[in-house]
């Protein structure tokens, strides 16, 4: 009995030791399963076609920014691209929107100005609409869905002049294509449903759709949503006599919109007063660009720029060519991209390609390293505006010119696509 006691205590203890064994296998089994799920997971991350995407997104972003300078008291608000040191303007292509444009004359440090040009239309590019079901306010203050509206229907409008709402007629109806609206159109207040660009009637003057935010009040109407989706779709408006503007259903409540940017397409010459008076940023909401004739200092153009957001990404002409003449080095863009470091990291072994083209063909053609033999290639494209600025013509002499615009090329827009290919 004392045997079998020490066989079985023997035995006990050898179980003990063989569980021991068996419960550390199983520990280490389950770190080892662990840690290489971890390194997987890792690796799924680090999967050099989905960096390079995230990469290449990241850099056609800085291109088409260009950040406007903190301070008021400089002759150009917006970063221009300097070639002869890069480091210190700035890479973006972008350009801010044009309000007017004009002659001037310097005369001792007083700039003189008698011609300035209305805004040209950008948003008649692409076109400012409502979608399907967007209910417009008739005549007899009933509503008819605007897909329905026809020539010759009487719809509800709004007289600035005498401030009093007028009937007046529908004298054209624009059903535009998908591919002719903004890359994504708005719902506000889980109803009405618009593109960015269309204008709107609040507090005196007339503001994007873009420009609302959730808590305004616009015609005593509270907004409580402004949604994007991201969707191109058939899309409607209307041209109203007179007063070119109409009013849409948002719930219970209406607004007033603006029929098209027809008031402000051409440029027209307005031969009034102008308020730039001196050499200098205008600070808050808008800036002035100068351009002088043939590198002189007492006659040229003027831009009155806006700092304002604008629903388009608007690219300038002039910092395109920049590039295209070779003014702005490759290694030097490489570096200011975060493409050159000094800890070796696999952003060092990426390249980069830009490509721009317009309606009139291509404009920017290639700039970058070639990616003919590349391992790996993705690639990004946005639909862009390309603004070409005002020139003066040979002839232009503001002193005998009156008024000067019949040797002034007047700007334009036309609609373009920028490419940013990314690879090694």
């Amino acid at each position: 009995m004392k045997k079998m006691k020490n066989i079985f205590h023997k035995n006990h203890a050898a179980a003990s030791v063989i569980e021991t064994i068996i419960a550390t296998a199983i520990v280490f089994a389950v770190l080892l399963l662990f840690f290489t799920s971890i390194r997987n997971l890792y690796h799924v991350h680090v999967r050099e076609d989905i960096d390079l995407q995230v990469k290449c997104n990241d850099i056609i972003e800085m291109f088409l920014s260009s950040p406007g300078r903190s301070t008021t008291f400089i002759k150009n608000w917006e970063d221009e691209i300097d070639g002869s040191d890069i480091l210190a303007g700035s890479l973006g292509f972008a350009a801010t929107p044009t309000i007017e444009y004009g002659t001037f004359r310097d005369d001792a440090g007083d700039i003189d100005t008698t011609v300035l040009y209305n805004e040209p239309s950008a948003g008649s590019l692409i076109s400012s609409c409502f979608l399907l079901g967007t209910q417009v306010v008739t005549g007899d203050e009933t509503y008819k869905n605007i897909e329905d509206v026809i020539v010759g229907d009487i719809v509800k409008s709004y007289d600035l002049d005498t401030d009093s709402i007028v009937n007046r007629k529908v004298v054209d109806v624009f059903h535009h294509f998908p591919e002719e609206m903004t890359p994504y159109y708005l719902v506000v207040n889980d109803f009405l449903k618009v593109t960015p660009n269309h204008l709107l009637f609040h507090e005196d003057h007339w503001i994007y759709f873009d420009d609302i935010s959730v808590g305004d009040v616009i015609n005593n109407v509270v907004i409580y949503s402004v949604d994007k989706v991201f969707e191109q779709m058939p899309t409607y408006n209307l041209e109203i006599e007179g007063d070119h503007n109409y009013f849409v259903c948002l719930s219970n409540d209406v607004l007033l919109v603006h029929n098209d940017d027809s008031e402000m397409n051409p440029w027209v010459s307005t031969h009034k007063d102008s308020y730039v008076n001196s050499i200098r940023s205008f600070g808050g909401d808008y800036y002035v660009e100068y351009t002088y004739k043939d590198g002189g200092t007492d006659q040229g153009l003027y831009e009155i720029k806006s700092k304002s957001n604008y629903p388009y990404t608007v690219i300038d002409y002039d910092k395109i060519m920049k590039y295209q003449n070779g003014e702005v080095e490759y290694a030097t863009a490489k570096e200011i991209l975060g493409l050159v470091s000094t800890f070796n990291t696999i952003y060092d072994l990426y390249d980069f390609h830009v490509t721009i083209t317009g309606e009139s063909g291509i404009i920017l053609d290639g700039y970058g390293a070639s990616y003919k033999d590349a391992q790996v290639v993705v690639s990004t494209t946005r639909n862009v505006l390309i603004y070409h600025p005002p020139r003066l013509g040979n002839d232009f002499d503001y002193v005998t010119d009156d008024p000067p615009d019949e040797n002034i090329i007047p700007p334009y827009y036309e609609i373009g696509q920028i490419i940013v290919r990314m690879f090694f």
